[in-house]
């Protein structure tokens, strides 16, 4: 099912799968989009309620050009859009640059939460990658009427550039995948929404969290060929997480383990949700 809800004066897209079991929040990062969790919603809709939404900025949500896109007004995102849907006590999973965003709310909304599933997320200081600073650095150079009209392709390669980049298996980003993940950013000011959220972040949000306050259980779950982010990562993750938490791994997988292997992560994810739910019987 495809909706939009307004969340805080701004349309949030979202997908949902599944309608019995436990409600999981599916947060993505960039440059990808609710589109990226496809797979895993379809192997977790038999057992689960999974809503995948577009964060402000991206895919088929509103892209306000006034909006600051830090991962403090993401993560306030987060919390209209469970509010307006009225999820109780969701799990949050998060990707990439959605991790940060969901280290902040589970930092800041720890109430709103039953566990906290993290993949491959920005955290400490190991990002924005060096892809994310050029576009980031577009912005502050102050040329977004002249260079975002002209550098319109060029921007576009680069997106499948580093997309493919960070894949282990490159194959699985076909012209028809990246295509999807391109569409939102088309013209002109497609390009200017993605530098704008591209800009937003900053390493100091993460470095600000105080960790140990997400007592929640937490699963870490993390492809050991990742491109962009460090292994060291997620030890660091498990060990400043303040509840239980696990760290599993993926082999021979890169950054976007969503599209690489979908069965492991959903197969790790119902896992984790499976012992929450006999801990909590017991």
């Amino acid at each position: 099912m495809e909706n939009h809800v307004n969340v805080r004066g701004n349309r949030i897209y979202y997908k949902k799968h599944g309608e019995t079991g436990q409600t999981v929040v599916l947060i993505h990062g960039i440059p990808t989009s609710s589109f990226l969790w496809r797979h895993v919603q379809k192997l977790l809709a038999e057992n689960y309620q999974t809503y995948a939404l577009d964060l402000l900025g991206y895919g088929k949500s509103d892209k306000p050009a006034k909006s600051d896109y830090t991962l403090s007004t993401q993560a306030e995102v987060v919390a209209g859009f469970i509010d307006e849907l009225g999820l109780e006590k969701p799990v949050i999973a998060c990707h990439d640059q959605g991790g940060g965003v969901g280290q902040v709310f589970a930092c800041r909304y720890p109430e709103k939460l039953s566990a906290f599933i993290i993949m491959n997320g920005v955290c400490y200081d190991y990002w924005p990658v060096v892809e994310v600073k050029a576009m980031a650095r577009i912005l502050k150079l102050g040329m977004m009427a002249s260079i975002v009209y002209r550098m319109d392709f060029l921007l576009d390669m680069f997106l499948a550039v580093a997309m493919r980049q960070g894949a282990w298996h490159r194959n699985v980003f076909t012209d028809d995948i990246i295509r999807e993940y391109l569409n939102p950013w088309q013209g002109r000011e497609g390009k200017r929404a993605l530098i704008r959220v591209a800009a937003g972040p900053t390493e100091r949000e993460t470095l600000s969290l105080d960790l140990s306050t997400i007592r929640v259980p937490s699963l870490i779950i993390w492809a050991e060929q990742d491109a962009f982010l460090p292994m060291e990562a997620a030890e660091r993750l498990k060990k400043d997480f303040g509840g239980p938490a696990q760290l599993k791994t993926i082999p021979d997988c890169g950054h976007f383990l969503q599209e690489e292997n979908p069965q492991e992560v959903a197969r790790l994810m119902m896992t984790f949700l499976q012992e929450q739910s006999l801990s909590n019987d017991g």
